[in-house]
């Protein structure tokens, strides 16, 4: 392909230089769209437009400002830390199935019910080698502590010789 100036070199070098400005400019615009979008605004770099008016907010008193109402995920944090789950477990069935008492202790002002437990055995060396997991769907009051007798958690190694339960997961009333 020759330029109009007829030289095929000089054509090689414009489209050359083209694509080097072109890649300069998009590299640019990366490193200026990603100060836009990580770095918030400062209060000084807010300005009204030529022409507008400003305005001011009033800032409430603390003292007649309900409290913010908290998340659903902030509420189920604090009835979490508010849960204490206590067990005891033996191997039934040949040694193939475990079963296990849990005492549920709910000290939120929430109930709460279908309480998932995870179960993590340990073989005698140390080493995690089974879990079991499975929702106890019963209610457990505000306050209250619930039992559960003799609950079948499942399959479980004919190596465990530790288990840790845990609470995993819970739905509230």
């Amino acid at each position: 392909m020759q330029s109009p100036s007829g030289s095929p070199g000089k054509a090689r070098h414009a489209i050359g230089t083209v694509f080097s400005v072109l890649t300069v400019v998009i590299a640019l615009g990366i490193v200026i769209g990603q100060r836009f979008y990580n770095e918030p605004p400062s209060i000084s770099s807010v300005t009204p437009q030529a022409g507008a008016q400003a305005s001011t907010i009033p800032i409430a008193d603390s003292a007649q400002t309900p409290a913010v109402a908290t998340t659903p995920a902030d509420q189920k944090d604090s009835v979490w830390s508010k849960l204490t789950l206590k067990f005891t477990w033996q191997k039934d069935g040949f040694g193939s199935v475990m079963t296990a008492t849990f005492r549920i202790k709910n000290a939120s002002d929430v109930d709460v019910k279908d309480v998932e437990i995870t179960c993590i055995g340990s073989a005698e060396s140390g080493t995690d080698i089974d879990k079991n997991v499975r929702t106890i769907y019963v209610q457990v009051p505000a306050h209250r502590t619930k039992v559960i007798r003799d609950f079948n958690m499942g399959l479980i190694n004919n190596q465990v010789a530790r288990t840790g339960c845990y609470i995993t997961d819970f739905a509230m009333e």
